[in-house]
């Protein structure tokens, strides 16, 4: 059974900052390279999506995937558009999330998946 990370990128946690507000790189201390620095390999997990809700946040994402390639550069790291409309609204984001698993299972892990949702 393959094992997947899938996790959203934290425009507040996971990106630094200039002293205007914009883009001044991936924080080396946020919570996507965290895990993958404290616990992706003793998990076992193969390969790691990050998720992100709108097109504004592609080069957001793709910043954030090329940091972790070149810090890890075994690992399958990929970015993927997940539409949300309001990221906070835990319905639309189970819901959303739960359908792109089920759609996209055979590819994103082609030894099986099995996917339990929450209740």
């Amino acid at each position: 059974m393959s094992r997947l990370l899938v996790s959203w990128i934290a425009l507040k946690t996971d990106f630094l900052t200039n002293e205007q507000g914009g883009f001044a790189g991936v924080n080396p201390q946020g919570p996507n390279v965290g895990f993958h620095r404290r616990h992706f390999a003793h998990l076992h997990l193969e390969r790691h999506v990050l998720l992100y809700a709108n097109a504004k946040q592609e080069n957001y994402a793709e910043h954030l995937a090329a940091a972790l390639r070149r810090e890890f550069p075994a690992r399958i790291i990929d970015s993927q558009l997940l539409e949300l409309h309001d990221v906070i609204d835990l319905a639309e984001v189970k819901t959303k999330v739960e359908t792109w698993l089920l759609a996209g299972s055979a590819e994103l892990l082609p030894h099986g998946v099995q996917y339990v949702p929450t209740r």
